[in-house]
């Protein structure tokens, strides 16, 4: 299946925010999110592969946050979308 808007198709909103957990019995999944911004001149911004919940970080684990950057005046610079989820994971 292929959801090109997942907020609008599977639950009927115009916008939302949150994570989406995906389960599979068979192959797999691939799955991705895109935010962007619509412009006069096509759109911007950035798609992120979803993380597989055994590479998540581990409570008290660390990460690396790569492309970020600090402006010293509010009006100026960029936006970063950090992207965070909790994962729970079942113990066999």
């Amino acid at each position: 299946m292929q959801y090109p808007d997942v907020v609008a198709d599977v639950f009927g909103l115009d916008e939302a925010a949150g994570t989406v957990r995906l389960e599979s019995s068979g192959n797999g999944i691939v799955a991705m999110a895109r935010t962007y911004n619509e412009t006069p001149y096509g759109t911007y911004g950035y798609g992120i592969a979803a993380t597989p919940a055994d590479q998540a970080v581990a409570s008290g684990g660390s990460a690396v946050l790569i492309h970020l950057a600090q402006s010293a005046d509010d009006d100026s610079g960029f936006r970063a979308n950090l992207p965070a989820a909790r994962f729970l994971l079942a113990v066999p």
